[in-house]
């Protein structure tokens, strides 16, 4: 009675679709909505199928309401099926991440209850009407599901926790005694955690009938395989299981028609061979990261591999979701007398584009197909109403791929503070575009650092190889400029850094822009300014600062910070989050430092009364941002300090998920 979710997987199943007028590969389906886009009910929708007959079905969350569940479908072109629930919605309630599976018969699994006391996770049957199936009561867990897979054999389950185990149930819920052991496997991974906002699959059948999981540990992905009835694939990686590095944390899953795998996590685009190894004929080892749109972090949700080795994927170019438990705060360290530093640059006057959905075609070897959307890629949003924004804002947090169209779930802002309303976009997949080079984009990028150098930028090359470099001066004439970078068309947008030491520079107000030249032209960012100050407090001819210590008032009994936890992840590229606890007294003025030798790589504030616990967010400099490029793990001094109080010294893990090379492998205590 279950049907493989092939859409999950990558494969492309004939359904019954209107006919797609011609367009541009990467362009909105005019046939499909209002130009292109449905947009719903306020709430966003983050987790998307289809059945048999190409009805959508997604489910979302209400606004302000984080125990509410919508699950919504639509038919294929877009518009509310009146024959499903409550004109096209049916509403749950549950916590937790929200996922759907359609099976073969049209009934749909989706995490949630119709029982509004049920605090636990669990798993509801909608039948074809979006009635809620009494006879179905899934033996599960107390965790929460990370994943669910609708098959001809059986619901697949697959919860979240440091030892990751896969279910397969039956019709009724109960474990499937073929599979596995009494219904389950244990799968030799470290976690089935991903990013806490991704609803995508990560599991995902292979055209043989075999199931792929993605997971990961310490150091990076890891793919295990099984048969149809729960063991060991023979001839997949070692014993079914394939230990390949390259991401932290998986968020989606694909499969090719000849059992390739394509594994997205962030922007980073990994692809597996059939036989469990990393392909080297795509990308840089197997892999390529994007980085599709200026201070925004490309956050891909879905990819599948077509028929002639193209990759094609799909999310969201936007300010990353992660939560901070702390606000970000900024603490520099004190400065020298005597010593020029940057001061604040002027990012107020920065125009950033708005989140958007996107997507995304590589060829075989890895590199964007110019042929594809816009030199590549394809920023999507619904089309903005009468008088309103240029660019509404848009998300891309689920996706299918479809005969001839990509549909993407996520949802729609006429403006930051607008409401958002539920949305799916279908994009035109099809044959290219001639491939043509056009003028190369460059822009400011947002600094991420008060006191670090302001040269950050970001260029699109627009398929023609070029350089960028930054030019600065006392005036917009500018007169000095930073080295060439070259950037290969093929390679697609990447961020843009600079380094000119302050000392290097007089006191005073400077004038810089981004410069990007190519064959097909040059582009030019806008004129944005800086100041270096120089710290006051040398006489003339001192090499050493004098100092006048006042009489100190009686001091209040100081604590000392500890480490909860010696280890976490890079968010972002620029943040990451240690859990602290305040001992032996007040904590009200607490600093977290990251250093390697004497380099500053990050810092963070925290305040805490005697004896709690609390978190402290850091935020990376550009030197931290440069070591956490080059390292999967990051193994790094921490100095916990306490105005007033000692300095605890220990050492910290850091986990890069978008990290360019593989970590050697570390031994933790």
């Amino acid at each position: 009675m279950f049907r493989s979710t092939l859409a999950a997987c990558g494969i492309l199943v004939l359904l019954t679709l209107p006919t797609a007028a011609t367009a541009a590969p990467g362009s909105l389906d005019p046939l499909f909505g209002t130009g292109g886009a449905s947009v719903g009910a306020p709430g966003t929708l983050v987790a998307l199928d289809h059945d048999g007959t190409g009805r959508l079905v997604a489910a979302g969350r209400p606004p302000a309401d984080d125990w509410g569940v919508e699950v919504v479908r639509r038919t294929s072109d877009g518009e509310l099926d009146p024959a499903f629930g409550d004109a096209g919605t049916v509403s749950l309630r549950g916590s937790g991440r929200l996922l759907v599976s359609v099976a073969p018969d049209d009934s749909v699994f989706v995490t949630g209850s119709a029982d509004t006391t049920s605090a636990s996770p669990t798993i509801t049957r909608l039948g074809v009407d979006g009635t809620p199936d009494p006879t179905f009561s899934p033996d599960l867990e107390d965790w929460p599901l990370r994943s669910i897979l609708a098959t001809a054999d059986g619901l697949l389950v697959l919860p979240v926790g440091d030892h990751a185990k896969l279910l397969r149930l039956t019709s009724t819920g109960a474990r499937d005694p073929a599979f596995g052991d009494g219904g389950s496997v244990v799968l030799p991974i470290a976690r089935s955690w991903a990013s806490p906002f991704s609803s995508s699959s990560v599991v995902a059948l292979r055209p043989d009938g075999s199931i792929v999981v993605a997971g990961s540990d310490d150091q990076g992905l890891v793919l295990v395989a099984l048969t149809p009835a729960g063991q060991p694939l023979p001839g997949f990686g070692t014993d079914g299981v394939a230990r390949l590095g390259r991401l932290a944390n998986p968020d989606a899953l694909g499969i090719g028609p000849d059992g390739d795998i394509v594994v997205v996590g962030g922007g980073t685009v990994v692809r597996v061979t059939s036989d469990g190894e990393l392909d080297p004929s795509f990308g840089p080892a197997g892999a390529r990261t994007l980085d599709l749109g200026v201070s925004r972090d490309t956050l891909l949700s879905a990819a599948t591999v077509e028929a002639d080795g193209s990759v094609l994927v799909a999310g969201s170019v936007a300010v990353n979701p992660l939560p901070m438990a702390d606000p970000p705060m900024v603490v520099m360290e004190p400065r020298i007398p005597g010593r020029r530093y940057y001061d604040r640059p002027s990012w107020d006057e920065v125009q950033l584009p708005p989140d958007s959905a996107v997507t995304a075609r590589l060829t075989p070897s890895g590199t964007l197909d110019c042929s594809y959307g816009t030199y590549g890629y394809q920023r999507v949003a619904p089309t903005p109403p009468p008088g309103g924004p240029l660019a509404p804002i848009s998300t891309g947090d689920a996706a299918l791929f479809e005969p001839g169209r990509t549909v993407i779930a996520g949802r729609t802002q006429a403006s930051d503070h607008a409401p958002s309303q539920q949305l799916l976009l279908a994009v035109q997949r099809g044959a290219g575009n001639p491939v043509t080079s056009g003028t190369p984009v460059a822009a400011n990028a947002l600094p991420t650092w008060w006191n670090s150098p302001p040269f950050e930028g970001w260029v699109d090359p627009r398929c023609g190889d070029v350089t960028a470099h930054f030019e600065y001066g006392p005036t917009t004439a500018y007169g000095a400029r930073t080295p060439d970078q070259a950037i290969r068309g093929a390679d697609g947008p990447r961020a843009v850094e600079a380094y000119v030491p302050p000392g290097d520079l007089a006191v005073g107000e400077y004038h810089y822009r981004l410069v990007a030249e190519g064959a097909a032209g040059t582009a030019v960012s806008a004129d944005r300014t800086f100041t270096i100050v120089e710290e006051p407090g040398l006489e003339q001819g001192r090499t050493t600062p004098t100092v006048t210590a006042p009489v100190p008032p009686p001091k209040p009994v100081v604590g000392s910070l500890g480490l909860v936890s010696a280890r976490a992840t890079l968010r972002g590229g620029r943040t990451a989050r240690f859990a602290v606890r305040c001992r032996g007294g007040a904590c009200k003025r607490g600093t977290v430092t990251l250093r390697t030798g004497r380099t500053t790589l990050a810092t963070g504030a925290v305040s805490l009364a005697s004896g709690k616990k609390g978190y402290v967010t850091v935020r990376f400099t550009a030197a931290g941002r440069k070591a956490a490029a080059r390292r999967r793990v990051l193994r790094t001094t921490a100095l916990l300090a306490v105005t007033g109080g000692k300095t605890v010294r220990t050492t910290v893990t850091i986990t890069s998920p978008k990290a360019k090379t593989k970590a050697k492998s570390s031994t933790h205590r």
